[in-house]
């Protein structure tokens, strides 16, 4: 499944967990913003998510909330089964890992009537991605949750009544989560009204992010108060229930129309919270599931076999897996610098080693879908793929150097604010050596301007002079450091020992991106 992304979930992964991804840029839901204190009898669908063995109120026990869907079956989002330290990555917690806290107001109150559940079985849809779509997970307890007023599962909210909620109408969202952004969790269940947000707001909010945040209104929703703001889920909020009235006699009587995803911040006026849609035709055929399989887990490691050698074939072996699941490949190309690009990916388990993958090894990424869910792992990687021989050319004493030289760059490694490139440079005929790599880089962000005296948003400009190093005769590293993020644009200019300068500049122009983050 995703691999891990820095994106502002509403889940407070205890242990400093940050995922899939891959999840999954931008801030999360919490206990909570601008709520008040509420009665669990008027939410008795709402449960905690808590690590097993850990007391509910710890610091490191309740990280994500959920809704009961029926006394087998709790929904929650699929970030929440994710980023465990003790978890490899890419592939869920165990069940073992996880328990349900119901009917119960205070997380300081696990004995009766509250009820405590261990999970046997966690299932998340198998679309979930890194862009955080697809959002939505069921845990299957370990033993039914015996009804009662504080304990009562919530209806999914209906297509009709989901069409006919217009922008601007009241929902309520309820949880554990922090009060502010990054604050600490609440310990008492806490509630607010917040509005729904069309779809055309909110991806237009979330596009003027920097970096923008995919949104997909096909599965995703929003709401808040985009007014004034103050309003929202926050951290260690993700999972639990964004809820519809579903009429005036008992707010009891909901429909659940969101599970608290991410957002930006928490109550900020201009980016609601998104919720995973629950009206979505995938996303409510994945939560109605009568008896949702298990995720996949990998049980050995994937291996690869075959010759890391340019004409070579490699062919990578899933390993073994639980759940019978469907496997697809990624071959992907490592340094120890990093990973530096996908080689292929498909259904086929074999890839013929080409000579761009010279200097590099490489590894194969298994990804294991079935019904309730996607997990991957990975091989170790292959030995490093040499080269082809140098292609020396014959003496001659009377030949002279008149072919300029050109440079290429063979990788690009980017963080938040510093971009590595490495070079290597050519020169035809019989080359006296490379005497320089001159670099610069010109960077385009968004910032802010004064405009008739307002500070606006604005696109702005910054050239720089990288430090440049060899790494060999023809080899060059060039590092970019304290960036602004956006687009970097990277002009270098090789000259040779006999004078002759690049006529063309070689160009390359990548991105830096601000980390995600989660709720």
């Amino acid at each position: 499944m995703p691999k891990p992304t820095t994106m502002d979930l509403r889940c407070v992964l205890a242990l400093g967990a940050a995922l899939v991804a891959a999840a999954v840029c931008c801030p999360s839901a919490g206990a909570v913003v601008g709520g008040v204190p509420v009665e669990v009898i008027d939410h008795p669908y709402q449960v905690a998510i808590v690590r097993a063995g850990v007391p509910a109120v710890d610091d490191d026990g309740q990280y994500c909330g959920g809704s009961i869907r029926d006394e087998w079956h709790v929904i929650t989002a699929a970030h929440c089964v994710f980023d465990n330290p003790a978890s490899p990555s890419g592939q869920p917690m165990t069940a073992d890992q996880i328990d349900v806290l119901a009917g119960t107001k205070s997380l300081s109150d696990e004995g009766p009537p509250a009820q405590r559940m261990h999970v046997a079985r966690i299932s998340y849809d198998s679309s979930f991605n890194e862009a955080l779509q697809h959002d939505a997970a069921l845990l299957t307890l370990s033993s039914a949750l015996q009804l009662q007023p504080t304990v009562q599962p919530v209806a999914l909210v209906g297509s009709a009544s989901w069409a006919a909620t217009l922008p601007g109408a009241p929902l309520f969202v309820t949880g554990w989560g922090a009060t502010t952004a990054g604050g600490q969790l609440a310990t008492v269940l806490r509630g607010v009204q917040v509005k729904a947000v069309s779809d055309t707001t909110c991806n237009s909010d979330y596009q003027s992010d920097i970096p923008p945040i995919p949104y997909d209104g096909s599965v995703q929703t929003c709401a808040g108060d985009t007014v004034s703001g103050g309003k929202d889920a926050c951290q260690g909020d993700s999972g639990g229930p964004l809820v519809k009235a579903n009429g005036p006699s008992s707010t009891a009587d909901d429909e659940l129309v969101g599970i608290v995803s991410l957002g930006e911040g928490c109550g900020k006026p201009d980016f609601p919270g998104i919720y995973t849609e629950v009206a979505a035709p995938s996303i409510r055929a994945f939560l109605t599931l009568a008896d949702p399989p298990a995720a996949p887990a990998n049980r050995s490691a994937p291996t690869l076999t075959g010759t890391a050698a340019i004409g070579g074939q490699l062919t990578c072996s899933p390993g073994e897996w639980t759940g019978s699941p469907s496997f697809s490949y990624q071959f992907v190309r490592t340094t120890t610098a990093g990973d530096a690009g996908v080689a292929a990916s498909g259904a086929q388990p074999a890839y013929v080693v080409g000579a761009q993958d010279a200097g590099s090894a490489l590894r194969c990424d298994v990804t294991a879908v079935n019904a309730g869910g996607a997990s991957v792992a990975s091989s170790p990687p292959s030995a490093v793929v040499a080269g082809p021989p140098p292609q020396v050319p014959p003496p001659n004493n009377n030949a002279r150097d008149s072919h300029a030289p050109v440079a290429r760059v063979t990788r690009a490694v980017c963080t938040v604010t510093r971009c590595t490139l490495t070079v290597t440079v050519t020169d035809a005929g019989y080359s006296a050596g490379i005497r320089a790599l001159r670099a610069t880089v010109r960077s385009t962000y968004r910032g802010r301007c004064t405009r008739h005296g307002r500070r606006v948003p604005c696109t702005r400009h910054r050239t720089a002079t990288p430090a440049v190093a060899v790494l060999l005769a023809n080899r060059f590293k060039v590092v970019a450091s304290r960036l602004p993020v956006g687009t970097q644009r990277f002009t270098l200019i090789a000259v040779d020992r006999a004078g002759h300068r690049q006529a063309l500049p070689t160009t390359k122009t990548v991105r830096t991106k601000r980390p995600r983050k989660r709720r």
